[in-house]
């Protein structure tokens, strides 16, 4: 998560997280999926300012098809370097074709749990259509953490 506080401090020792990431002010505050293994980085597609268009079930739901994806991606970028090398007839070799066998296994079944992943996202984004419980339960929330705040901050001038 990145936030509007992030974008800019003249007096910071190291630059934020939004200026590595070069992002603009008029996407902040945003969430992004970073993939661990080529470092790309990918923005929730909405705009986060309206607390009744996002969950947090939905943003799991979004990371999860995020990097379903990118999982996707990049077992078809090893599957065409295996080709590239071995060729695509395996014909007298075992272990060529084995191997070929699990990639494409593996691929069908990364390309049938993206469907599912695809089918939850859109179930969640039409449940935030119909009804946000997280953002009607929110003024409880909200009350339980300004009661928890005051309780530390309580403690803290205790011990002052």
């Amino acid at each position: 998560m990145i936030a509007h506080q992030d974008s800019k401090e003249d007096d910071r020792y190291v630059d934020s997280l939004a200026e590595i990431m070069q992002v603009k002010d008029d996407h902040l505050p945003a969430i992004y999926m970073l993939d661990p293994y080529t470092l790309n980085a990918v923005r929730y597609p909405d705009k986060l300012d309206d607390m009744t268009k996002v969950s947090n079930e939905i943003i799991l739901a979004w990371a999860d098809v995020v990097k379903i994806e990118t999982d996707l991606g990049r077992l078809e970028e090893d599957i065409k370097e295996f080709h590239e090398a071995n060729g695509k007839d395996f014909e007298g070799d075992a272990r060529l074709k084995e191997a070929n066998d699990q990639f494409m296994s593996s691929k069908e079944d990364l390309e049938t749990i993206l469907v599912l992943a695809k089918k939850g996202y859109e179930e969640e984004k039409q449940q935030i259509k119909d009804g946000n419980t997280f953002a009607e339960q929110h003024e409880d929330y909200l009350d339980m953490a300004e009661l928890h705040m005051a309780r530390i901050t309580e403690v803290m001038m205790d011990e002052l």
